[in-house]
């Protein structure tokens, strides 16, 4: 879906007096396009991963190029999400994506963000391993999922900083204060792996 048709008059996102309809935004949707919420994705029917998308799928979802100037308006959305993305970007791309979703945020706009967490990565593939066995685990680790950089609380928190954010908060898998994101976690294989946290505007 072209990214144009969301401030058409025959979308159901129509722009009106400095926000759109929806207040919500699902970065990196995935196969996850949900009811409610602005979902994007970089794929296509040429890109898609498993070569067949979905029927109905590209329907629900925006063509946007996350890692480049977001094609939204300042202080739009209230809530944002993003689950399993920001690690398959370069370091100097996942720091435009936060200046991004920050840019897009309200003023009291919450941006909750799941992802491996590099401690606990660096813990279930490479503590106590040899040189002999990096190849491998450098393949699961990195190479099989299109990995680029596994971040830390230590490192999310200071990169959410860099991009203006003024509170970060450690959560727990599916638990938010806020409604809209309460439950929103759906990598249930990836408890204990996966790290999370909520930045406030």
């Amino acid at each position: 879906m072209e990214i144009e048709s969301l401030i058409s008059k025959d979308s159901a996102l129509v722009y009106e007096e400095g926000g759109f309809l929806l207040d919500r935004i699902h970065y990196a949707c995935g196969h996850n396009a949900m009811d409610g919420w602005v979902n994007t994705d970089f794929f296509d029917e040429k890109s898609y991963p498993d070569g067949v998308v979905p029927e109905g799928l590209l329907d629900n979802i925006y063509h946007v190029d996350l890692a480049k100037r977001h094609p939204f308006p300042d202080g739009v959305f209230k809530y944002a999400y993003s689950e399993d993305f920001i690690e398959h970007l370069m370091l100097k791309d996942a720091i435009t994506f936060l200046f991004e979703v920050r840019r897009c945020l309200s003023s009291d706009g919450v941006f909750r963000v799941s992802t491996p967490g590099f401690h606990e990565v660096m813990s279930r593939h490479y503590y106590g391993k040899k040189f002999e066995e990096l190849g491998r685990e450098h393949q699961d680790a990195f190479d099989d999922w299109g990995h680029y950089n596994f971040f830390s609380h230590e490192t999310l928190k200071s990169l959410s900083e860099a991009a203006g954010f003024s509170e970060y908060k450690v959560c727990d898998f599916g638990v938010s204060e806020h409604d809209a994101l309460n439950g929103i976690d759906t990598r249930f294989r990836q408890i204990g792996l996966n790290i999370i946290a909520e930045m406030k505007v």
